[in-house]
């Protein structure tokens, strides 16, 4: 928590991350982070000033795209700032500056980033690497009763993937989208100048969503995501465990069944 009481009238956060800065330095061995060959990693933040979403990776899969399918995407030596401007949720959290832009949370424009993370596929990855979504915020039926249930409705609504709710098909599913941008590059005349275009080779990357599988996640209201307590912390990783460990056995279950 923040101590600088007296000068409440310009703060821009509630807490002082400080410490949590310090904790990634000495927890996280950065020399891997920063191997692609070890892992991909791509974190997005929000611009304040702009309001664009920017993605910082390790690696990028077509270093000679102009736009790739992320138009802000930055290939960068990872550091704990990029790390705390991920995750710069306001008004708890203040903003992070990297190179004097200020930064917030990703999932303010978008919290399901999936455009990063095809930038992070090769192109024998992009027709059979599987790509899994934790869908944390699962569908909330009941409209709020009283104004607490109200702030967190907002949140959640801010929150909620825009991805899915913009390409998904009415079940639910991506397989029409990825159908036809299939269609596309099969039927295209091999000598069409559209092949050429960088429109063109973003779009070819959006065929890889036919590998999404969603593991949702049952509700629990946005707040309980601002609560950084051990226990709190500890609650939403056995949330995580239990709605994977359920994705697990439906996925067995319908191979079982069709064999």
């Amino acid at each position: 928590m923040r101590r600088d009481l007296f000068g409440y009238r310009r703060w821009t956060s509630l807490y002082d991350v400080s410490p949590m800065r310090q904790t990634l330095a000495e927890v996280c061995d950065f020399d891997q982070l920063n191997d692609p060959t070890h892992m991909r990693v791509a974190v997005t933040a929000t611009n304040v000033q702009t309001g664009n979403q920017v993605s910082f990776a390790n690696f990028v899969a077509n270093p000679d795209s102009v736009h790739y399918v992320t138009p802000k995407i930055s290939r960068v030596s990872l550091t704990p700032d990029h790390i705390l401007a991920s995750g710069s949720l306001p008004p708890g959290f203040p903003m992070t500056v990297i190179d004097g832009v200020p930064y917030w949370d990703g999932g303010l424009f978008d919290n399901t980033p999936i455009e990063p993370l095809l930038d992070l596929l090769s192109e024998d990855e992009l027709d059979n690497l599987p790509i899994f979504i934790v869908d944390l915020f699962a569908t909330h039926s009941n409209p709020p009763s009283d104004l607490r249930e109200v702030q967190e409705r907002m949140l959640e609504i801010s929150f909620e993937s825009r991805f899915l709710f913009e390409h998904a098909d009415a079940d639910g599913s991506l397989t029409e989208f990825t159908s036809t941008v299939e269609e596309i590059m099969r039927d295209l005349p091999a000598d069409s100048s559209a092949r050429r275009r960088e429109s063109f080779r973003r779009l070819v990357r959006f065929h890889a969503l036919k590998n999404i599988r969603v593991i949702k996640a049952k509700h629990a209201p946005m707040t309980g995501a601002m609560d950084f307590s051990a226990y709190g912390v500890h609650t939403r990783i056995q949330s995580g465990y239990v709605a994977v460990n359920e994705f697990l056995g439906q996925s067995h279950d319908l191979k079982s069944s069709s064999s």
